[in-house]
């Protein structure tokens, strides 16, 4: 799985870009009505106890879309850093 591999310290940031791969009907949802698999990060931190992110859709100036990832065992999506990709900037 691509998500094993996610090391929060190094690969991921904040003003980092991830993709999310939808492993749910809800995943697939939620990326269609966002409008992207690229998600800038705006927060890593545990949340519930899990090594999250909290992620926005790239290029999205309002936080409709705002959401907590696991970055392991996520039931809605896998996490991966995007590589070569940059974030807004705008959402830290």
């Amino acid at each position: 799985m691509a998500d094993q591999s996610i090391q929060p310290d190094r690969d991921i940031q904040i003003g980092s870009v991830v993709r999310l791969t939808p492993r749910s009907r809800k995943g697939q949802s939620r990326l269609r009505e966002a409008g992207s698999d690229l998600w800038e990060v705006i927060d890593v931190r545990p949340f519930n106890g899990w090594p999250s992110v909290l992620v926005n859709p790239v290029n999205h100036t309002n936080h409709r879309h705002l959401r907590w990832v696991r970055l392991q065992g996520d039931l809605d999506f896998s996490v991966e850093a995007a590589e070569h990709e940059t974030g807004t900037g705008k959402a830290a």
